[in-house]
C-alpha cells in the first residue's frame, strides 16, 4: 500500500525460530494430523515500512502480539526453513493476506487468514486495541469483536467510507472476501457493520453506531 508520504508499506514473512506450537498439529494428505511442539520454526508475519530508496522506517511483527499456540486457527507449511537446532520446515501460522490505513489516525486494519480474524493495530504503539473473528485472545488483552456471521479463511479487509474510529472504540463498516474454506456455506464478499465493544459487534450490514 502506497502511503500519503510516498513510503510503502508490504508484507514480509520472515522466518522465526524457537517458537512453541504445542497443542496445534498439521493436516496431512490421508486425513491425519501431525502434532507440533516446543522450539518449532514459523512464518512470521511482518509489516515493513520502506521510503522509496528501500530504507526501512518502520516494522511490526505478528508474533509480537499474537500466540500461534492460542491466536492460530489452522496451520500450513511456510516458505524457507528454520536455522539452527530448528532447522527443518517451517510453519505458516498467521498467513496475513491484506493492509489497509485508517485515514482518520494512520492506524492499521490487518487480515491474518490463518487465524480467520482481522485486526487493528494502533501505529504510534503497535498495540492491537481489537481483533475481530477467530480466537478470543492476544497478548495485547485487545478488545474482541464476535462475529454472528463468521468469515473463514477471507482476504482482501478494508475499511470502507464513513469508519469511525471513536465511536465505541471504533465503528463503520468492514468488507472483505470471506474464502468459507472450510466453513459451511460458498465463498463471498460480505460487508459487516462493526462496532467495537458491543456483543455481536459484527453483523451482517444494517446499521451503525448512532
Amino acid at each position: 500500500r502506497m502511503l500519503s508520504n510516498g513510503n510503502f508499506l508490504v508484507l514480509s514473512y520472515p522466518s522465526k525460530s524457537g517458537v512453541d506450537l504445542t497443542g496445534l498439529s498439521l493436516p496431512l494428505p490421508d486425513g491425519g494430523a501431525q502434532p507440533l511442539g516446543p522450539s518449532s520454526a514459523i512464518q512470521d508475519c511482518v509489516v515493513v515500512e520502506l521510503e522509496p530508496s528501500g530504507l526501512v522506517v518502520w516494522t511490526w511483527a505478528a508474533s509480537d502480539h499474537f500466540d500461534p499456540s492460542k491466536d492460530t486457527t489452522v496451520v500450513a507449511t511456510g516458505l524457507g526453513y528454520g536455522q539452527g537446532s530448528d532447522a527443518g520446515v517451517v510453519y505458516d501460522v498467521f498467513h496475513c493476506n491484506s493492509i489497509d490505513v485508517d485515514p482518520s489516525n494512520g492506524n492499521l486494519l490487518l487480515s491474518a487468514r490463518y487465524m480467520d480474524s482481522v485486526f487493528y493495530v494502533d501505529r504510534m504503539t503497535g498495540s492491537v486495541l481489537w481483533k475481530m473473528g477467530g480466537a478470543t485472545l492476544t497478548k495485547d488483552n485487545a478488545t474482541y469483536v464476535s462475529v454472528a456471521d463468521p468469515f473463514f479463511r477471507q482476504h482482501d479487509a478494508r475499511l470502507l467510507p464513513g469508519w469511525s474510529p471513536t465511536c465505541s472504540g471504533g465503528n463503520g463498516r468492514i468488507s472483505m472476501f470471506d474464502d468459507q474454506s472450510p466453513g459451511p456455506g460458498p465463498a463471498r464478499g460480505v460487508v459487516y457493520d462493526v462496532i467495537v465493544g458491543l456483543a455481536d459487534g459484527g453483523t451482517p450490514a444494517e446499521g451503525g453506531c448512532g
